[in-house]
């Protein structure tokens, strides 16, 4: 053997050093991959980040946009608030009770809420002609509202049996938004109606 023979043995190929480097920056690739689309992988990861078989395209910056990387505490509080909105966001309804108990009543009652989200409670009127508005999350919890509807049937041996089923206790009738024309026509009446 001689010096040049040793020299190429304890050189590594480019290959192995491409895997190590790969390895070492996270890159994920096939055994079997080539010496040339690994080293296009590894070149695109450390110029862009990107360890695409193509080039990255360029980052263009918008004038008067600035980007930056939320950390997971500012991520939770943008869902937070994301939350929040969507539970208060304004839902107009018009509601009639199913429930044969609550035929009298003129009002309903409800309370909704969690620990995360606060307590919601609010009065609707039954049948308003022009429709109610009531916050998203209390619009949704009469959604799920059911009530027991009790009935007789002829059991064994001829004895009649009580059975119940669960029914939809609100029929909920969704109405659009109103429009700026209702919402200053609206203002106006309360504030003739608080004068008197």
């Amino acid at each position: 053997m001689n010096d040049t023979e040793v020299a190429e043995n304890t050189i590594p190929d480019e290959l192995t050093t491409l895997k190590k480097r790969a390895t070492s920056l996270g890159i994920k690739f096939h055994p079997n991959t080539g010496v040339d689309k690994l080293r296009t992988r590894v070149n695109n990861f450390l110029n862009d980040g990107t360890a695409g078989d193509e080039p990255a395209k360029p980052f263009t910056k918008q004038p008067g946009k600035t980007f930056s990387m939320m950390t997971h505490a500012e991520y939770s509080a943008e869902q937070a608030k994301a939350t929040k909105r969507n539970t208060n966001r304004q839902v107009r309804i018009r509601l009639s009770c199913n429930n044969p108990n609550k035929k009298n009543d003129e009002t309903v009652f409800i309370s909704v809420g969690s620990a995360k989200l606060g307590t919601h409670k609010e009065y609707i009127p039954l049948d308003w002609e022009a429709g109610w508005h009531v916050s998203n999350i209390v619009y949704e919890a009469l959604k799920e509202k059911k009530y027991s509807k009790f009935y007789t049937i002829k059991g064994m041996h001829g004895k009649d049996v009580r059975k119940s089923k669960l029914l939809p206790e609100f029929v909920i009738e969704v109405l659009p938004p109103l429009t700026k024309a209702e919402l200053k026509d609206l203002a106006q009446q309360q504030a003739i109606a608080a004068k008197d």
